[in-house]
């Protein structure tokens, strides 16, 4: 089952979410339903489809075009950080 909350995809909820926590104004959204939704949705996922979801999400940081935006390696780290404590929380 996708994620669904609103109009967010999960890859634009996390990026915008996880932009907000690191301190982005511009881009980052601070939405506590919104992650509560993330979070509650990821958590429901087995083993197998978390796996497959956060590696959908990954790669669209590593995309030819996200690369030419600025976007990297280095964002799914970050990415995998923020998630192991995103879903820690509460």
């Amino acid at each position: 089952m996708p994620f669904v909350y609103g109009e967010w995809t999960l890859f634009d909820a996390i990026d915008a979410l996880k932009a907000h926590d690191h301190g982005a104004t511009d881009s980052g959204v601070s939405h506590p339903r919104l992650k509560a939704a993330v979070r509650d949705y990821l958590r429901s996922l087995d083993d197998a489809a978390f796996r497959a979801e956060v590696a959908r999400v990954a790669r669209r940081y590593l995309t030819d075009e996200a690369v030419a935006r600025g976007y990297g390696i280095e964002d799914v780290v970050v990415l995998h950080d923020w998630l192991t404590e995103m879903i820690r929380e509460y």
